[in-house]
Formats: C-alpha cells, structure tokens, sequence
C-alpha cells in the first residue's frame, strides 16, 4: 500500500481541501452576499433579452467546475503516467497534483472576480 493511497493521507488531501474552500469563501464573503441579494432582489430585471434570469449563475457554474476538474484530471493522468514511466511512483503525481490544485484556485478567483466586476457594472447601469 503505497503513501498516496494510504486512507491517512486522503483524509489529509480532503481536509485541506475543504480548508482552502472555506478560507476563499471567507475572502468573498461580502462581494458574495452582495452578489445573493442583488440576484434575488433583481431576478425579472436581469433579464438582458440573451436568455433567462439564470443563465448567468449557469454559465459561472460551469466555468467554475472547468477550472476544477480538468487541472486535477490532467495532473491524475500525466502524473500516473510519468510516475509509471520514471518508476518514482507518487513523486511526479504529487507535485502535479498540487500544481493541478494552485491552478485550480488561480482560475476559480478569477472566474469569480470576472463575473463580480459585471453584476457591479450592472448594477451602478441600474443606479444611474
């Protein structure tokens, strides 16, 4: 049984995990409850004539999940891969994972910014 596999160190990539989540949540906390209210306040007036109110939430929805499955799935497989080919069994996986996992949080952030910079656009567009 190998370190990679082993149930203390799944237990450890999950936990940290969550930490990371909860610590990026923590930082858009406000912007995200202001984000909440403006959508549920405004859901009829969001309407821009390219869709329904909701393709929006949709579309960040889909980048964001973009952003975390394909780094870790490239990471998975490349690093298996070299892992096999080198005979250095969790090194290269690892390290890949963890890069895999640093581009993830990068490309969700500003998915995130993104998408916050165009409801404020919006909503001063409302306010004047």
């Amino acid at each position: 049984m190998g370190f990679s596999s082993s149930p203390f160190f799944i237990y450890s990539v999950i936990t940290f995990s969550i930490f990371c989540i909860k610590f990026l949540s923590l930082i858009y906390y406000e912007k995200a409850t202001r984000l909440l209210f403006f959508v549920e306040n405004n859901k009829q007036n969001m309407n821009t004539g390219n869709g329904p109110w909701w393709k929006d939430g949709v579309q960040v929805f889909t980048q964001v999940s973009v952003w975390i499955v394909v780094p870790i799935l490239l990471a998975l497989f490349v690093g298996k891969g070299l892992d096999a080919h080198f005979g250095t069994k969790p090194v290269i996986f690892l390290i890949l994972a963890g890069v895999g996992f640093l581009f993830s949080c990068f490309g969700i952030v500003r998915v995130i910014r993104k998408y916050l910079k165009q409801i404020e656009n919006l909503s001063e567009k409302k306010d004047n």
